[in-house]
């Protein structure tokens, strides 16, 4: 997974890519990648990956390592009150403390990227400590010796910084420092020789640029021997730019396609925790964020002979987010956990509340039944509401018909069996329904539009209502060996249905109704007598294709 959470969630029963290998976006339970969250220390934070696509989750790579990631969730359906403004999944990412008592460092090279890790103690008198990891493009290196892996007329540069600072104090709390940097460039030329054009991409050029800037403070206080408040600030930018243009016969330049997307936040979250009393455990929490942001995208009409712009949007806006859990064990076999979450966005004055369920017997010691149910919502990507309808003639704006759209929302319902047997080895059952509701589609009462069926992209330049509906079900099977004896072995597989009511009455595949996949990886361990050991792996996965509409 090429160090990777995202490829590495991969390997996780209902969920696939979403395209291809050189992207690592995840389409979890056939939803969009627009319904999947990322989250690190706490924090809901931007798309944390290089060649980051518009309006979604994924990307080429992530930027963050998972050389400095500590112990992360990723929740796939279902998930607990604390989590919100998503409808796919959860990607719950937390930096590692750096060891505190010896210096360590660790250079790694690969086909992706050369890594170069530092560790240690700042002060072995308080046990603060930091870690800090660089990357650079293998691909850049292998570029500048003259070693061309890529298309013949293809270039992409990325690199990356990230850290996490701890500093316990001497009373009752610590603070950690953190934050996570990336650029990432790519650029196709065009073949300077009209008489060897073939293909379109012979005689066009284009520039995709993505830029990622985050840094948090994140404090943890023990109030008492039963409660703890972790409070977060964090700021963060992100931008991404993107221009094509083509060669006529006279090897001049045409501009037609220019775009800029920036997004920053301004996030203070905090997270409040008490254990009530034996079997009896609170959270609540709140997360409040500034968004600002600067929206644009224009292309070149061929037919008309002008500029359309398509996305203007520039402002800032106020997303807040509450919510409170209870977990209650009324047994030693039973478990419930219950909760509600808020969601608020002043752009327009959206707003939600989410119920959250869930609850699980345990027959024996490997032996469980759960089921669970929620309630979720997610604010449209930003350039969804600022999408423009321009004159067909002119290219004048007439309108900006979306700035009201309401949230995306769904129910979820899961109900899950798991089976520990033999030594370290678990059988996993989980059948699943989702009925997604209030997306997007098209005004045109004969129109098939439906928003959530794009993939890296905003919603096209039409008038959309809240009007959409889909039914995702299915059941994902895992096997599981943790590791032990130097082994561990991981297969799942998934059969699953989707299909949206399109607004001229009939049902449709969504684009990633692909009805099965598979996936499976393992990996062997041998040990030396003079310490030093081999590590053997693989991992194979199989899946149904995306859909698409055949050409007319």
């Amino acid at each position: 997974s090429i160090n990777d959470p995202g490829r590495m969630a991969m390997s996780f029963a209902g969920v696939r890519q979403a395209n291809q290998d050189n992207e690592n976006a995840m389409v979890i339970r056939s939803n969009s990648p627009v319904g999947v969250q990322w989250r690190l220390e706490g924090v809901d934070i931007p798309n944390p990956n290089h060649f980051a696509h518009r309006g979604a989750s994924g990307g080429g790579i992530s930027a963050l390592s998972v050389n400095v990631l500590g112990n992360s969730d990723f929740s796939t359906g279902a998930f607990s009150a604390e989590y919100g403004n998503a409808f796919a999944g959860i990607v719950d990412m937390k930096f590692r403390k750096g060891n505190n008592e010896k210096q360590e460092f660790r250079i790694q090279a690969g086909i992706v990227g050369l890594d170069a890790m530092a560790e240690g103690p700042l002060s072995k008198k308080n046990g603060s400590s930091y870690v800090v990891n660089y990357r650079y493009s293998t691909l850049s290196i292998f570029s500048a010796m003259g070693i061309q892996i890529t298309q013949p007329n293809l270039s992409n540069n990325f690199q990356d910084l990230s850290f996490n600072i701890s500093i316990p104090t001497k009373g009752k709390s610590s603070f950690n420092l953190w934050g996570l940097g990336a650029y990432s460039v790519e650029k196709r030329t065009s073949v300077k020789d009209s008489t060897a054009w073939e293909r379109y991409n012979d005689f066009s050029n284009y520039d995709f640029v993505t830029q990622l800037g985050l840094v948090g403070l994140t404090h943890t206080y023990l109030l008492d021997k039963k409660s703890v408040l972790k409070t977060t600030l964090s700021i963060s930018r992100h931008q991404l730019t993107w221009s094509r243009d083509s060669l006529d016969n006279d090897l001049n330049e045409n501009l037609y396609l220019d775009e800029k997307f920036f997004e920053g936040r301004l996030s203070l979250a905090s997270a409040y925790q008490r254990k009530i009393r034996n079997g009896l455990k609170l959270k609540a929490g709140l997360q409040v964020t500034v968004l600002n942001y600067d929206l644009f995208s224009k292309g070149w009409d061929t037919k008309a002979a002008v500029w359309r712009p398509t996305i203007k949007g520039k402002g800032a806006s106020l997303l807040t987010r509450a919510y409170t859990d209870l977990n209650y064990k009324p047994t030693r076999k039973l478990t419930l956990n219950g909760g509600l979450h808020l969601l608020y966005f002043s752009l327009n004055h959206s707003a939600m509340l989410e119920p959250r369920f869930a609850a699980q017997y345990q027959f024996n010691a490997a032996q469980s039944l759960s089921l669970a149910y929620g309630l979720h919502s997610q604010i449209q990507p930003l350039g969804n509401y600022f999408i423009l309808l321009t004159d067909d003639t002119t290219g004048k704006i007439i309108s900006q018909p979306n700035i009201d759209l309401g949230l995306n929302k769904a129910h979820h319902v899961v109900l899950s069996y798991d089976h520990a047997f033999l030594a370290n080895t678990r059988l996993k059952l989980e059948t699943y329904y989702q009925r997604l509701f209030n997306v997007p589609v098209t005004t045109d009462p004969n129109g098939t539009y439906y928003a959530l069926n794009g993939y890296d992209e905003f919603a096209r330049p039409i008038a959309l209502v809240n009007d959409g509906t889909a039914d995702n079900y299915g059941l994902d099977v895992t096997v599981e060996k943790f590791f032990s004896n130097r082994f561990f072995f991981l297969v799942s597989g998934s059969i699953y249905n989707s299909t949206y009511l399109a607004q001229n009455g009939q049902r449709y595949n969504t684009r990633y109704n692909g009805l099965y996949n598979t996936s499976a990886m393992a990996s062997k361990e041998f040990a030396f007598k003079n310490g030093n050991s081999l590590e053997i792996g693989g991992k194979f996965m199989y899946a149904g294709g995306r859909r698409y509409t055949p050409i007319d």
